[in-house]
């Protein structure tokens, strides 16, 4: 049994190439109708047909289809193994020797299966960048795989988008899995997880508790112990964004007290950085930047690291100390990575030079950082960049439009107090 449908490839394939079924059939020397029935799998094409069909639409997924290893069949059940318990070092250590032994030859399963878990590897990597260079092709998989696989494709196409900060597609492809698999998406705990990471992103942190605590009791079931950590980081995250620090700061500790084989530097950076943002909450600020520091030294991933230098600029920014503010801010630059954390940088430094209200900043807001957000429903960061615009208009003393940012951004409860302290009528 294959794990793709090779008549829904072979279509979407020849669409990209945007030939038709009878260009198509004359290069095969074959009736049209002979296409539209592979296409929609009244019949199964023969290896050499595949392999001609493959050649002309350039679809490397169907070179040599029906070869097989059962070397590499076996080292990808070992690698999947490691990838669904998180343990992303040992996954690492088996992707280095599978490189060697990369399914060019192999079956058209194994090569499915390789693709979807290099991909998976790169994004709970936080390497967006080998992820995205993989995006074309996981994409096209999307569309032809068989259930078995089509459901965890889906998945890791949310995430991917998630890590990225593009929520519109991220919850769109996680609705889809659960949509085409609602029974076995009820049971699944990596996508409960990733919907809790969404969330949690996007301030709705009820739905992401919810679901992350549903994550955490399947994992634990498991005893998947590095995504309950992940759970519990989410959890965690959602109290310091709740105003409840010293509850979250107990249990940050508790996990940084765990045995260190445990959690990889990567957790442990993360954690480092969540218990900095807690001990802001509550005014601590020498213990954030002490906390932070040592996450910035420990973290290996850029696209992490430029969220805790942002973090560190912001804490100095606040402190009044401009000057360690700017240094921490050209760190994150240059390292050109994250292009949300980028914005935010852009966004800091601005203010710490007091180019704010200049119309060169308001005409950036305007006319890339909102659109920006705006295509990636990330409604956090469209309400900070209405909030900025309402405090340049007033400043202005365009109390109209001032006001109207604020409509745009502020939910009504909060709406008539802001109303009332900068004295903005809606007239």
């Amino acid at each position: 049994m294959l794990y793709i449908d090779t008549g829904k490839l072979i279509k979407s394939y020849r669409k990209k190439r945007q030939m038709t079924q009878v260009t198509l059939a004359k290069l095969l020397d074959c009736c049209h109708t002979f296409i539209s029935k592979i296409e929609n799998g009244i019949i199964q094409p023969s290896p050499e047909l595949c392999t001609r069909i493959a050649t002309i639409l350039d679809i490397q997924e169907l070179l040599n289809l029906h070869t097989s290893s059962q070397g590499i069949s076996i080292q990808l059940t070992s690698w999947n193994y490691a990838i669904a318990n998180g343990n992303l070092t040992e996954a690492e250590q088996i992707f280095l020797e599978m490189k060697q032994l990369a399914p060019v030859t192999t079956h058209i399963n194994d090569k499915v299966v390789y693709d979807l878990s290099r991909f998976q590897l790169f994004v709970l990597q936080h390497n967006l960048r080998e992820a995205a260079s993989m995006l074309p092709n996981i994409l096209g998989l999307s569309e032809a795989l068989d259930q078995k696989l089509d459901f965890r494709c889906h998945k890791l196409l949310g995430l991917y988008y998630i890590y990225s900060y593009h929520f519109a597609n991220g919850l769109n492809y996680l609705d889809l899995a659960m949509k085409n698999h609602p029974n076995q998406a009820r049971l699944d705990p990596e996508i409960n997880l990733y919907f809790a990471i969404a969330f949690s992103q996007l301030h709705e942190l009820k739905k992401s508790t919810e679901h992350a605590q549903t994550a955490l009791k399947l994992f634990e079931a498991d005893a998947n112990y590095r995504n309950i950590i992940l759970c519990r980081m989410v959890i965690c995250n959602n109290e310091v964004e709740a105003d409840d620090h010293t509850l979250a700061i107990k249990k940050l500790n508790n996990l940084l007290d765990q045995s260190s084989q445990q959690i990889n530097a990567h957790y442990h950076a993360t954690i480092l950085y969540l218990l900095a943002k807690a001990y802001t909450g509550l005014h601590e600020h020498n213990k954030a930047i002490s906390y932070l520091k040592d996450a910035i030294r420990l973290e290996s991933v850029d696209s992490l690291k430029v969220i805790y230098t942002y973090y560190m600029a912001y804490i100095y920014a606040k402190l009044k100390r401009e000057q360690e503010a700017l240094v921490y801010i050209k760190i994150g630059q240059k390292l050109d990575i994250n292009q949300k954390f980028q914005y935010k940088l852009f966004t800091l430094e601005s203010m710490i030079l007091n180019k704010f209200h200049h119309e060169p900043f308001e005409n950036k807001i305007k006319e890339e950082l909102l659109p920006h957000f705006e295509l990636r429903a990330d409604h956090p960061e469209i309400d900070n960049c209405h909030k900025m615009l309402a405090g340049i208009s007033y400043e202005n003393r365009s109390y109209k439009k001032s006001y109207d940012h604020l409509k745009s951004a502020v939910k009504d409860f909060q709406l008539a107090e802001i109303c009332e302290m900068y004295k903005i009528r809606d007239d």
